[in-house]
């Protein structure tokens, strides 16, 4: 009996240093090793990749942005909208949804019911100096768009092909497009402008969705379609090795460029 005891014991003594061991190891040993030469060797890389504009970051090269803008690029859809909030006067946060005149709309709840479940609610549009300009109340909550942001996130709707929903949704960013895009034919504009990303925070987008874009931007920003088409080129980014994945454009820096050049902010990217 002791020395089935005796063995019992050795044999947890065993198995807890191990653990020890290994935990240290694994969990605390390796990840500080491999952060410390991330830092050494990529800095910048293990820094997030942030950009920087006189002295003020403006975003990570590699997480997307949503622009909405005429004079900027835009992004793909996004499910989360590269989780971009403001805040109305009560300081609720919602994701940006505009109108067609520009306006923000913002989803205010009236009522709740006892499980936090909205039963009233109406739609808000404010102008620049925080004056309602319209005012709505909502029928059917279940056909309403929730403004309301719910926190960082990433992913997508996960629509079946099949399902209604998805086509609503394409056809009305197709139709969006169409209507700040009227040069473009319905045929011409490139899949990745209409369909999201698994992770919703898709940073690039394909020469092809850039160049349909161009013309917009260069009548809404004053700046010539060769000098779009430049800067353009500056952010795209070939196949890895010439041989994996696709030609990328980034979005988030040629809009930096874009706004640079008008005069927006300042000259210099970090």
């Amino acid at each position: 009996m002791k020395e089935r005891a005796m063995k019992f014991l050795h044999g947890t003594r065993q198995a807890v240093v191990v653990t020890i061991v290994l935990m240290l190891l694994c969990g605390l040993l390796f990840p500080l090793l491999l952060t410390g030469l991330s830092a050494l060797f990529f800095p910048h890389q293990a820094g997030g990749s942030l950009l920087t504009v006189d002295g003020q970051t403006v975003g990570a090269e590699y997480v997307g942005q949503e622009f909405t803008e005429d004079y900027y690029l835009w992004s793909r859809p996004s499910q989360y909208h590269y989780n971009v909030y403001i805040e109305d006067r009560d300081g609720t946060q919602h994701y940006v949804m505009e109108d067609d005149a520009g306006q923000q709309i913002l989803f205010i709840v009236d009522e709740e019911d006892a499980d936090g479940n909205v039963t009233r609610a109406h739609y808000d549009t404010f102008d620049e100096n925080g004056n309602q300009v319209f005012y709505r109340d909502i029928e059917n909550l279940d056909e309403a768009t929730d403004t309301r942001f719910g926190g960082l996130g990433s992913g997508s709707a996960n629509y079946a092909p099949s399902n209604p929903a998805l086509t609503e949704r394409i056809e009305a960013d197709l139709e969006a497009f169409l209507e700040k895009n009227p040069d473009v034919k319905r045929e011409d504009i490139p899949t990745d402008l209409l369909t999201a990303s698994g992770s919703g925070l898709d940073p690039h987008i394909s020469p092809a969705s850039a160049e349909v874009q161009i013309p917009r931007i260069a009548e809404a920003s004053n700046l010539s379609e060769d000098t779009i088409r430049e800067i353009v080129e500056r952010h795209t980014s070939g196949k890895i090795f010439g041989i994996f994945g696709e030609d990328t454009v980034n979005v988030l820096e040629v809009n930096i460029e874009i706004a640079q050049a008008m005069g927006i902010i300042p000259s210099g990217t970090e």
